[in-house]
């Protein structure tokens, strides 16, 4: 079930507004087949009368998508995460036993500290999997991705939460993945981030429900970032 809500969710997101519904058949022959599950997807949506849709980037391109963006030269960044429930981001739900432990909470570090107290075993089962951002690129123009990778990945901290907003400006890429707001800068724009910094850390003091992370990254008129935060609470310096 969660696999398929998964590249329903990825095909929704990464659907472009074209003229004409692509079918596999259709595009250049010398590149991989997209997933028939991915197009078969489309059938299902509710396409406004006078649009149509045609997929533009599925597996193995990019998985699990939670949030992306475009930058000036066109590149896609895609926030991806591999880290839900039993692999790293919990839900109180189904940790009821911990709930008074938690709300007792007041930094970050004392969620990890619950955590381990609990399950000590989550010292490694939590930090084997990782949430990254990838990059994906239409060289062509013809609607369909050409070449992907990974701009940054590694981020499989205990404390991590899910990585759940990316915005990229100039050489810079900005991430919010609980407990942190990251900036990733891309130097020689390889699509490779060669620096990272954390610009605030104390974000997810307690654990509540997933999905109730920081995201909805945006550049305002004013020139300052803004994002939201769920009610995980924070301690920020």
């Amino acid at each position: 079930m969660k696999a398929i809500a998964s590249r329903t969710c990825l095909s929704l997101l990464l659907t472009s507004i074209l003229v004409g519904v692509a079918t596999p058949q259709e595009g250049d022959a010398t590149k991989p087949a997209l997933p028939k599950q991915a197009y078969d997807a489309i059938g299902r949506f509710k396409i406004p009368s006078g649009f149509t849709a045609s997929l533009w980037a599925a597996e193995p391109d990019l998985a699990n998508p939670v949030a992306f963006c475009f930058d000036s030269l066109g590149r896609m960044y895609v926030a991806e995460t591999f880290r839900q429930e039993t692999e790293g981001v919990p839900d109180n739900r189904s940790h009821r036993y911990w709930l008074e432990d938690d709300l007792r909470l007041q930094t970050v570090e004392q969620r990890g500290e619950m955590y381990l107290m609990h399950h000590p075993e989550y010292a490694t089962e939590w930090t084997d999997k990782e949430d990254r951002i990838s990059i994906l690129q239409d060289l062509d123009g013809d609607g369909v991705v050409d070449i992907s990778g990974v701009f940054a990945g590694g981020f499989t901290d205990l404390l991590d939460g899910t990585g759940a907003g990316v915005w990229a400006w100039g050489k810079d890429v900005w991430y919010t993945c609980i407990p942190n707001l990251w900036k990733l800068t891309d130097e020689d724009q390889d699509g490779v981030a060669d620096a990272r910094e954390v610009v605030h850390h104390g974000y997810g003091v307690r654990v509540a429900f997933r999905g109730h992370d920081m995201h909805g990254l945006v550049l305002g008129p004013d020139g300052r970032l803004y994002f939201s935060i769920g009610d995980r609470g924070y301690n920020v310096v």
